[in-house]
């Protein structure tokens, strides 16, 4: 059983991709192509912004997991980023942009990584180190292949679809 935790965990932070810089790094150039009223300087500073407030939200996820346990709370954050994801795909504004850079931090870089931890951290007494090394491996191979996944969705479609196809797979 602890294989199944492990590849679960692994998942976590693979799919956690929509929220990480390798992800969204990605979508910089295409979107600020066609959002020709937010220029490089705003988009940096709204994943700034989103970033500080997203970490200063941990604790409350922290919390959440340790009162409702990963089977509950890993579902739910993984049903936010994919909103989040949607919301990006709709973006307008550079107060939208604000908003969703807050969620993808928040949901993605943020709650699924640290509730794939915790998960490990509750099912391995012995072997912790192993464990957690292994679920690494979700997020070494989420950077090398998400990536060219967005950018393959940007080719074929634009921006927007690329983050509904993140949208789903995070779904």
């Amino acid at each position: 059983y602890g294989f199944l935790i492990i590849l679960l965990a692994a998942a976590g932070h693979y799919m956690s991709a929509p929220g990480q810089t390798y992800c969204i790094s990605s979508m910089v150039d295409p979107m600020l192509d066609d959002l020709t009223h937010i220029d490089r300087s705003d988009y940096s500073l709204a994943y700034l912004v989103g970033t500080i407030l997203a970490g200063c939200l941990l604790p409350i996820s922290g919390s959440l997991v340790d009162r409702f346990g990963a089977r509950v709370m890993m579902p739910v954050a993984g049903v936010l980023l994919g909103l989040a994801c949607t919301w990006m795909s709709q973006l307008e504004s550079l107060a939208s942009l604000y908003l969703g850079f807050l969620m993808l931090r928040c949901f993605g870089q943020g709650m699924l990584p640290l509730f794939s931890n915790w998960l490990i951290g509750e099912w391995f007494q012995k072997r912790r180190g192993l464990a957690i090394g292994l679920i690494g491996i979700g997020g070494a191979l989420s950077t090398m292949t998400v990536p060219v996944l967005v950018n393959q969705a940007i080719e074929e479609f634009d921006w927007r679809h690329a983050w509904m196809v993140l949208a789903t797979l995070s779904w």
